[in-house]
């Protein structure tokens, strides 16, 4: 499987909350973030949920 790199951003609550968590962990943001991509990319879904300035749109995956 090939490594893809893509650019996101995040909810400035959401880098307060992972900024946080890796200084009590000692862990990288990088890691984290890593981990938390693969746990969610692992579990079986059928659709994906974006909700972004009160907007909130739904894929399906086919």
């Amino acid at each position: 499987m090939a490594f893809v790199r893509k650019n996101f951003s995040l909810e400035p609550d959401m880098v307060e909350q992972i900024t946080a968590l890796s200084r009590m962990t000692g862990f990288k943001v990088s890691e984290l973030v890593n981990a938390a991509i693969g746990e969610y990319l692992e579990k079986p879904r059928d659709k994906i949920v974006v909700k972004k300035n009160g907007i909130t749109k739904t894929f399906d995956i086919e």
